[in-house]
């Protein structure tokens, strides 16, 4: 029993820091589509918003 904590905090951490890292990259090719097509500025303000 005993040995089971650690790997589920273990396993839990991995996750989140997956999410993270998901989020990440979903808005870094997100920001990259939006400097290439320079017709969608309406989305630029809003992506910065949410990046900070």
């Amino acid at each position: 029993m005993p040995q089971m904590a650690p790997y589920n905090w273990s396993l839990y951490l991995t996750l989140i820091i997956m999410f993270f890292v998901l989020t990440v990259l979903t808005n870094y090719f997100s920001n990259l589509s939006n400097t290439k097509s320079s017709t969608s500025q309406s989305l630029k303000p809003k992506s910065l918003n949410w990046k900070w």
